[in-house]
């Protein structure tokens, strides 16, 4: 099986990053959880995940995390001649709950 190498822009890991290290526990369960989840499936089957975007260089997925008040996504590109994945967004959004 072929494997690939996942890679975070820059300014996506010090976003991440900086965001974790403020978060309640409970959002840095989830924050833990979507970067798990991205190192993990994106370096088995990138291209088998999610959808192209409409710049068809891009791919979006949705990452499956432990809340039902809170969702995730993440853009990435995947280049197959080098083996390498590199993401280029997270989203995490929470919800407001009334």
């Amino acid at each position: 099986m072929k494997r690939y190498t996942v890679t975070w822009d820059k300014d996506v890991e010090e976003s991440f990053i900086e965001n974790w290290m403020t978060a309640a526990p409970e959002v840095r369960k989830h924050l833990t959880e979507m970067a798990d989840w991205v190192d993990e499936n994106l370096a088995v089957a990138p291209n088998k995940l999610g959808h192209l975007r409409l710049d068809q260089v891009s791919r979006i997925a949705v990452v499956p995390i432990s809340s039902e008040v809170a969702w995730a996504s993440v853009t990435y590109r995947v280049s197959e001649e080098d083996c390498v994945v590199r993401v280029v967004c997270l989203l995490y959004r929470r919800m407001e709950v009334r």
